[in-house]
C-alpha cells in the first residue's frame, strides 16, 4: 500500500479506500490521537570516538558507492552485478 503525505487537499473517501483492515483504522486512530512531540525518538548524540568511527566506515561507504556508481556507467561491471551491489 503507498499512501501519499503532503500539503494537498485529499477526499476522506479517497484515503479510507485504502484501509482494507479494521487494525489498519485503528493504526491511523491511534496515530492521529497522539501529538508529534509523543512520536519522536529522543536526540542521541555521539561520542567523538563514535564520530570518528562512523567517518571512517561512511568515507570507505562512499568511495565504494563512488567507484562501482562509475564501473556500472562506463560497462566495466555488468549491470547484472547490481543487486550483489
Amino acid at each position: 500500500m503507498k499512501i501519499h503525505n503532503g500539503p494537498f487537499v485529499q477526499a476522506r473517501e479517497y484515503f479510507e479506500q485504502f484501509m482494507k483492515y479494521p487494525d489498519q483504522v485503528a493504526a491511523v486512530k491511534t496515530w492521529s490521537e497522539s501529538s508529534y512531540f509523543d512520536r519522536r525518538l529522543p536526540k542521541i548524540t555521539a561520542t567523538s570516538e563514535e564520530s570518528a568511527q562512523l567517518a571512517n566506515i561512511m568515507n570507505e561507504v562512499y568511495t565504494y558507492v563512488d567507484e562501482m556508481f562509475l564501473k556500472f556507467v562506463f560497462g566495466v561491471e555488468p549491470i547484472d552485478k547490481f543487486d550483489d551491489y
